[in-house]
């Protein structure tokens, strides 16, 4: 038998029961007058408050009357439903309160829900969930309204007060493990079809729709980030072509953020370098997104163009070295051919070229090459010209040096790598303002 209201409520605000009155348990309606109505599954009345009109709450708190204090009852004697269940039915516009006194400790004014013994809660709500079944769950919250484009429906919703120590949690997540090494149960776990993620866009930002997890921010790991890759995924694999040439028409930018007309985004401010999505669609479409929003660049794709276009460059450096080998070796031959001839031997040996005309320019291949610290470069300037240089460039064309030439007649030019990198140079032979011959060098390290 439980105890029924005497009194109704008390001149202190709070439900006062008489433990000493008893009533037998009869079948009861529910009717929309009734206020708060405890009763079993089967329809049969435990309890009833009844109100004097609607719009009234009713508080259960901790109260200076009887023994025990206030509420229902006291922990060591809870009140209890009859039969195999119960309800609480809240009527019309009646609202359900726990009250707290603000007393400054976080063990008191709390609500204990699944203990099976008297234990002190230690949260506002805290829930023990000890079925010992599998499957339970602790809290299922389930909202059955609907959405719209401003207003969304939510299930579960944690809001905290601004914090200028930025140490506050709204959401604390945690399922340890026995033992990390062999398994790491989920701390959040969204299932197929289960919705998206987005964090720091704004709600139904045209930029996170298309994504099933968009961040507004940067994110770090220590670790790196990995794409599932393996081959047994994969299928019509095909050689990337031309990789040189496509990665000759992709142009890297430095630019800034417009973070005054688009203050949504998170973007960071200052000085930027990166890629033009627009200019990468039209060589690489495999890297560029477009889901109905901003046009979004995938810069790990183009990884794989880089790559092919260093092996594609790499063959072509050595193409010209075994071509430039041949060269060095054919003129070495024809040095030690000419080893008799008066107007060679005047330079010695390391002339590569006879010079059968006085009016003849004559610039000739340096000597060793390739090389690794200095190699020589033997000319010839006629008398009758006026202004001679002698002008080294790298393969894409910028001057590394310019030498006047200002005597005419036979010469030789040291040249020293010291300071080079290795790779392959030019240096031509410009008179009077018009180049007349360039020939290729190799430096080696």
């Amino acid at each position: 038998m439980l105890p029924t209201l005497r009194g109704g409520l008390s001149n202190d605000g709070f439900i006062r029961t008489d433990p000493l009155a008893t009533a037998s348990l009869t079948p009861y309606t529910i009717t929309t007058d009734d206020g708060l109505v405890i009763a079993d599954i089967d329809g049969t009345l435990i309890t009833k408050l009844q109100f004097t009109g609607n719009n009234t709450d009713v508080l259960l708190g901790d109260g200076t009357w009887g023994a025990g204090g206030g509420g229902f009852s006291t922990c060591v004697s809870p009140t209890t439903f009859g039969g195999s269940g119960g309800a609480v039915n809240l009527n019309n516009t009646d609202n359900f309160h726990f009250l707290g006194n603000n007393s400054g400790s976080l063990m008191v004014d709390n609500v204990m829900i699944g203990a099976t013994f008297c234990v002190t809660p230690s949260a506002k709500l805290h829930v023990l969930q000890n079925v010992n079944a599998p499957s339970s769950i602790g809290i299922l919250a389930e909202n059955n309204d609907l959405s719209s484009t401003t207003n969304p429906t939510v299930g579960l919703k944690s809001i905290l007060p601004t914090d200028s120590s930025c140490s506050a949690i709204a959401a604390w997540l945690e399922a340890p493990s026995a033992n990390i090494a062999v398994c790491q149960p989920y701390a959040l776990f969204v299932p197929h079809n289960g919705g998206r993620i987005s964090i720091n866009h704004p709600y139904n930002d045209p930029a996170a729709i298309p994504w099933m997890f968009a961040l507004n921010g940067a994110a770090n790991s220590p670790v790196g980030w990995f794409t599932v890759s393996d081959q047994t995924f994969k299928m019509n694999l095909n050689a990337i072509s031309n990789p040189l040439e496509k990665i000759k028409n992709i142009n890297g930018v430095y630019f800034e953020f417009d973070t005054l007309n688009y203050p949504n985004y998170n973007f960071p401010a200052g000085k930027q370098v990166g890629f033009i999505a627009q200019n990468v669609d039209t060589i690489l479409p495999e890297a560029v997104s477009d889901n109905g929003g901003p046009l979004s660049l995938d810069y790990a794709k183009i990884t794989p163009l880089l790559l092919e276009a260093v092996k594609s460059l790499t063959k072509k450096v050595e193409t010209l070295e075994t071509q430039l080998n041949q060269c060095c070796q054919n003129n070495n031959q024809n040095n030690s051919g000419n080893s008799n001839n008066p107007q060679m031997n005047e330079l010695g040996n390391s002339i590569n070229a006879a010079l059968s005309n006085g009016d003849t320019i004559v610039l000739e291949q340096n000597v060793p090459n390739p090389f690794a610290e200095n190699t020589s470069i033997n000319y010839f300037i006629p008398e009758n010209i006026g202004y001679a240089q002698i002008i080294f460039t790298d393969m894409q064309g910028p001057i590394i040096k310019t030498l006047d030439i200002k005597q005419s007649g036979k010469g030789q030019l040291k040249v020293y790598a010291a300071h080079l990198s290795q790779g392959i140079y030019q240096y031509s032979i410009v008179v009077d303002g018009k180049m007349i011959d360039t020939k290729k060098m190799l430096v080696e390290k």
